[in-house]
């Protein structure tokens, strides 16, 4: 799972710079696309002003204006620039045909400034005749720019094509990593389970004790916590063996949770030492239930030996801040001190 892991993360990765990379390209596209558009148009101007041009010079009607107009159209065309805001296109093929129709252009400005000068009938005729070659070399051009445009768009298309796909793998691979990410989660929740539970008696462990006791008595209610302590284990392990040894410690734990709430928190602190956290819960009435469980076991003949434990319990009244550690001292010093009355008096 860790190699597939990191395979994942790699292919992610290398998805993305390419699609980072798509996205830049598709942005240039656009960009000259628009350009190109402006092109066209632009071009289209410079055919058509050059026929008005033709025509008023024809008639002998002074257009010096539209010229220069059409002259700066001509060399943003070319070069660019910023008063048309004409992007040029860069492709040899078209600049090629682009400087045909400069050449073409110029050589009509040369019959228009002979015309005003003669006046010449052969002038104006072969102004009409250029004039006309002219207007057929912008079409070129224009259709050169229109081809250039339908190959972007065509390219773009593609892009398009090409991004959903990375996406949709994109998108799988993100699903895979979540399904991944899920199964260690769920792993490691189990491990954390484990952790935090004794597996013999199902209590909560030493770590889970360790991790939540003090969060346990940080609270505004009162709380109560018993101490409690497991006795003659040593002997039923001698006499009995181990494996009855753990099931006096389930028997007795058995009986510990037969009388308590289920929101009350058993811990095995030990092998056979136990705490039992119950929130909201005066001393008195948990003194009753553990003595009420202690007599059960007592009067349980059925293991063939005595069973019992002994216990000690501190309580946080409500609304005191607890020491902690004080409290858990205390109740380990009356569990002994209780301990130690008991075995005297089966003595």
């Amino acid at each position: 799972m860790g190699k597939n892991k990191y395979l994942a993360q790699i292919s992610q990765a290398i998805l993305l710079f390419i699609l980072i990379g798509i996205i830049a390209y598709s942005m240039w596209l656009f960009d000259e696309i628009n350009g190109t558009a402006r092109v066209i148009n632009y071009s289209g101007i410079a055919r058509g002003g050059a026929q008005r041009i033709v025509k008023l010079e024809s008639n002998f009607i002074n257009a010096d204006e539209k010229i220069s107009y059409i002259d700066g159209v001509i060399q943003e065309l070319k070069e660019g620039g910023t008063r048309y805001q004409i992007k040029p296109i860069k492709l040899s093929g078209y600049q090629q045909k682009l400087q045909v129709q400069k050449d073409a252009w110029d050589k009509i400005k040369l019959l228009i400034y002979e015309l005003r000068e003669t006046g010449s009938e052969e002038i104006h005729d072969a102004l009409i005749a250029d004039s006309e070659e002219y207007f057929d070399i912008c079409n070129e051009t224009v259709s050169a720019a229109e081809d250039y445009s339908q190959d972007l768009s065509d390219r773009l298309r593609k892009l398009e094509i090409l991004l959903i796909a990375i996406l949709a793998v994109l998108a799988s691979i993100v699903i895979y990593r979540s399904i991944l990410i899920t199964i260690e989660f769920r792993k490691s929740g189990a491990l954390r389970s484990k952790a935090y539970t004794d597996p013999l008696t199902g209590a909560k462990s030493r770590t889970f004790f360790d991790e939540n006791i003090n969060s346990l008595f940080d609270t505004e209610e009162e709380c109560t916590f018993i101490f409690i302590d497991i006795d003659r284990l040593k002997y039923v392990n001698d006499t009995y063996g181990h494996e009855e040894g753990d099931n006096y410690i389930k028997h007795v734990v058995e009986r510990i949770q037969s009388r308590f709430r289920t929101t009350d928190i058993l811990f095995r602190l030990g092998g056979d030492e136990f705490g039992l956290f119950l929130g909201g819960c005066r001393e008195s009435i948990a003194l009753g239930l553990i003595d009420s469980a202690r007599e059960d076991l007592i009067n349980d003949k059925t293991r063939g030996y005595e069973c019992s434990f002994s216990y000690g319990t501190v309580h946080k009244e409500k609304g005191e801040i607890a020491d902690v550690d004080a409290l858990l001292n205390k109740s380990d010093e009356r569990m002994y001190r209780f301990k130690k009355e008991n075995r005297k008096e089966r003595e």
